[in-house]
C-alpha cells in the first residue's frame, strides 16, 4: 500500500480533456444500482463534473471506455458480468494514468488491500456520506490513495445492528413524506415534486425538511442517497434510461 501513498506528477492531467485546462473532469461510473449510480451522477455534476456515462456491466465499461477515454472511473466490485476488481485492471492496463476508485458495500480490509494493489487510487463503501465520498473523490482526482468508509455508522457498526438503525429512522416517516423521499431519489426539482404531490411549495418545503431531520441527514442529496443505499425506494421508482445514460444536468434544487 505504501507504494501508492505519493503523489504523482501526471495527475493534474485528470482535470483536462484533451489538453484543454479548464475542461472538466470526465468520468465514467459503473453501477448496475441504477439508483445508486443516479445519486453518485448528481453528485459529480453538481460538483462541475462530466459524467461521459453510467452503465451497468463491466463488458458495457470498457467498450464505454475505450471510446470516452474518461479520466475518472468509478467502479462497483460487484458486477453481474464480471469482477470489478478486474474491470479496473484492464482499464488500467489499457490507460494506466487514469483514476479508478472502487465502490463497493463491503467494507473489508483485504479487499482493500487487493484494490490498492491493483494501482486503484481508492477504496469507497457505499454506504459513506455525500461529503465523504466527495471528498475522497476530490482527493483521489489530486493524486492521494483513499480509503472511505463511514466514520459514523448507525447502530454499533454489526449488519443486523444497522439495519435495526435505519429501520428506526425510516419508521419515523409519514406516508407523505416518504412519497418525497422517492422522489428526491429519483432527482425531481421542487417544481416537478410540489406539482406531482399536489401541493404548494412552502407545504414541500416543510415536508423535505421534516424528512432531512428525521433521517438525520443534510441535504437533498444525502436523502436521496440514504434511500438509495438503505433500499428504501421500490426499484420500479426510478427515472427511465437506458443502461448507458448519457450526461443529463438534473438539479435537485428545482
Amino acid at each position: 500500500m505504501g507504494r501508492h501513498e505519493h503523489t504523482r506528477e501526471d495527475v493534474p492531467s485528470a482535470g483536462t480533456d484533451r489538453g484543454s485546462r479548464d475542461a472538466p473532469i470526465r468520468v465514467l461510473i459503473v453501477d448496475d444500482h441504477l439508483l445508486f449510480a443516479d445519486v453518485i451522477q448528481r453528485t459529480l455534476e453538481a460538483d462541475g463534473m462530466e459524467v461521459v456515462a453510467a452503465v451497468a456491466t463491466g463488458g458495457e465499461a470498457l467498450s464505454v471506455f475505450r471510446d470516452e477515454r474518461p479520466q475518472l472511473v468509478l467502479v462497483d466490485l460487484a458486477l453481474p458480468d464480471r469482477n470489478g476488481l478486474a474491470v479496473g485492471e484492464v482499464i488500467l492496463e489499457q490507460a494506466p494514468d487514469t483514476v479508478v476508485v472502487a465502490l463497493t458495500a463491503l467494507d473489508d480490509p483485504q479487499l482493500v488491500k487487493q484494490v490498492l494493489r491493483a494501482g486503484f487510487r481508492g477504496y469507497v463503501t457505499k454506504d459513506c456520506p455525500v461529503a465523504q465520498l466527495r471528498e475522497a473523490i476530490s482527493q483521489a482526482v489530486g493524486g492521494r490513495v483513499v480509503v472511505a468508509v463511514p466514520s459514523r455508522r448507525v447502530g454499533n457498526g454489526s449488519r443486523g445492528s444497522k439495519k435495526e438503525g435505519v429501520a428506526l429512522l425510516a419508521g419515523q416517516l409519514t406516508p407523505r413524506e416518504r412519497e418525497v423521499l422517492a422522489l428526491l431519489a429519483q432527482g425531481a426539482g421542487s417544481a416537478e415534486m410540489a406539482r406531482h404531490l399536489g401541493i404548494s411549495p412552502n407545504t414541500l418545503r416543510t415536508h423535505v425538511q421534516s424528512v432531512l431531520t428525521k433521517l438525520q441527514v443534510h441535504s437533498r442529496l444525502e436523502a436521496a442517497s440514504f434511500a438509495v443505499r438503505n433500499e428504501l425506494v421500490p426499484e420500479g421508482d426510478r427515472r427511465p434510461g437506458s443502461a448507458v445514460r448519457r450526461s443529463q444536468a438534473t438539479s435537485l434544487a428545482g
